[in-house]
């Protein structure tokens, strides 16, 4: 199994099943560069990723709190970026608002849940 040329085992895949769709990329920027990160994740790591459906995900929100998130926004957010982001997933305040944590700097950051376009858990470093 690959996507842009990166070859991923299944035997790499924690819980691998055949039905899910898998793919690794690389990151940039280190504010998951903590130890008291889930995963522990510096710049330019390569992580594989497991996409969720976005329904299935907020119907079942509360099953990947704490989880390593890999959420991609509608181009025009409110939080202005125009990139994916890798961050903590803590939950979905008052029914709308998607809030994630880092760790460099500690903070929490919130995004409605309509800006949202795509949404995968981080699985885990993929090591060289």
């Amino acid at each position: 199994m690959h996507k842009d040329n990166i070859d991923i085992k299944t035997s790499d895949i924690p819980d691998y099943n055949a039905d899910h769709d898998y793919f690794a990329f690389a990151i940039k920027g280190d504010c998951l560069n903590n130890d008291d990160c889930p995963i522990k994740i510096k710049d330019g790591d390569l992580l594989l990723a497991q996409r969720i459906e976005r329904r299935e995900f907020f119907r079942n929100w509360h099953a990947y709190q704490k989880e390593i998130v890999l959420v991609t926004p509608i181009p025009t957010n409110s939080l202005h970026v125009n990139h994916a982001l890798v961050k903590q997933f803590v939950g979905i305040e008052h029914d709308w608002f998607f809030t994630m944590h880092m760790f460099n700097p500690d903070m929490t950051i919130e995004l409605p849940i309509d800006e949202i376009k795509e949404i995968s858990i981080v699985k885990k470093v993929i090591e060289p």
